[in-house]
């Protein structure tokens, strides 16, 4: 495939990765005549092509000389598309593949003709050459690594925020689609009112990782719109993932008090305010007992607590309806039969609750219902499902599936609108 050249061109087929990027970059400030960085013929490079290539940029419009894709000795398309330059693996020569170029040129809506792209594409079967192997993954990291390069290079915004949190290449791509989250965490960062800059910075980074976990789809906006009777339980799981940032984080057995008291003072607010305020907590303590302790971050020994706690809180939120009686003696019971809330109750989108680490699902849902003091069942209601077993609790009703060959295992419901369910697993 010839590179991006200008009319007759001779140029040094090494720069085509360069030369290819600059012309992405050149493309909306060129007009009529105007040629790109010259790449036609020479060899050695990934976009090198035969001297009598001719690539170049009129108004709107990318034109290939497609009787004369051929290439020099470091690489070359042959009509249907193989391509035998050099090897991905080699980080000195970054590479997308014809086919997937086509998509992204498509996707970032470049105002650029694919027809000579899509003959090619539908000439016959087309094999992505990045790996023998690997080929798809391969083939799709080039292809959001790209995306995130030419985001950065026209995005001034996102560009300042990955110098500060260093952004992966999907959170780049996500954020070029979302100028509200670009705009509200830059002015977080620049008035946080936080002790650590680092808290706020790892705050941001939690609440970026929520706005792309589809587990947690919309709860930024739920998080924000809880009533004050929910805000207590709220605390009891951000007092378990502070003290857990705490311990993994400075590698320490006990926690001072002082922790537990700043995250019961804390206040009820939006979700990236609450993150980083409980990260920043952390840091001061830390380095209250001992000033060289590193700032303390969400993801500790591959684990994220950040988004293993609102995966809890989500459950929180979405127990509203029944009141906070019930939802007291729902984490009661978790606490004492789990171990915990953190890590064991987590909202799954599709799914509803999961609860892992309760070995009698059966005690649970006993020891549950002993703190009501009155309560009528088992019923047993349901003749297609003769196990069910159905509990009236006042107004409240729920129902337990001992054994459920389509959830995957046990499953309490409980009867609303709509209906929760948590699953133990």
């Amino acid at each position: 495939m010839p590179g991006w050249g200008g009319s007759g061109g001779g140029g040094n087929g090494g720069q085509g990765w360069t030369n290819f990027i600059n012309g992405l970059k050149n493309f909306f400030s060129v007009g009529s005549g105007n040629s790109g960085p010259s790449n036609s013929g020479g060899s050695g490079g990934i976009w090198s092509g035969t001297g009598a290539s001719t690539t170049y940029i009129v108004t709107g419009t990318i034109n290939l000389d497609l009787d004369n894709i051929g290439g020099g000795a470091g690489g070359s398309f042959t009509f249907p598309g193989a391509y035998n330059g050099p090897n991905l693996e080699d980080d000195t020569s970054p590479f997308v593949c014809f086919a997937h170029l086509s998509e992204i040129i498509s996707h970032y809506e470049l105002n650029i003709s694919l027809a000579e792209m899509e003959q090619i594409n539908q000439s016959g079967e087309y094999t992505c050459p990045c790996s023998p192997i690997t080929a798809l993954d391969e083939c799709l990291r080039e292809k959001e690594a790209f995306g995130a390069l030419v985001i950065l290079e026209s995005n001034p915004d996102i560009a300042e925020l990955h110098e500060q949190l260093e952004l992966t290449n999907s959170m780049i791509i996500f954020l070029a689609d979302e100028y509200d989250v670009v705009d509200e965490v830059k002015y977080y960062l620049e008035n946080h009112g936080l002790e650590y800059q680092e808290s706020a910075k790892e705050g941001v980074r939690l609440y970026l990782d929520i706005l792309n976990d589809p587990d947690l789809e919309g709860f930024d906006a739920e998080f924000s719109a809880i009533p004050s009777f929910v805000w207590p339980f709220i605390l009891e799981i951000g007092k378990e993932l502070a003290i857990e940032l705490f311990k993994r984080n400075f590698k320490v057995s006990e926690v001072p008090s002082s922790l537990i008291d700043a995250v019961n003072a804390l206040q009820q607010g939006d979700l990236l305010t609450v993150a980083g305020e409980i990260i920043d907590i952390v840091n001061v303590v830390g380095r209250n007992i001992n000033p060289a302790w590193k700032a303390a971050s969400f993801l500790v020994d591959g684990f994220d607590l950040g988004l293993e706690g609102n995966k809890a809180w989500k459950v929180i939120s979405k127990m509203e309806q029944f009141g906070s009686e019930v939802i007291e003696k729902t984490l009661q019971v978790v606490k004492n039969q789990a171990g915990g809330i953190l890590g064991k109750l987590k909202w799954k989108k599709g799914v509803g609750a999961e609860l892992f680490g309760v070995e009698n699902p059966q005690s649970f849902v006993n020891q549950f219902l002993a703190l009501f003091p009155n309560v009528e069942g088992p019923l047993f209601l349901n003749p297609l499902f003769p196990l069910e077993q159905t509990y009236h609790i006042g107004t409240l009703t729920i129902r337990f599936y001992p054994v459920s060959d389509t959830t995957g295992g046990p499953t309490l419901s409980f009867i609303g609108t709509p209906d929760f369910k948590i699953r133990f697993l």
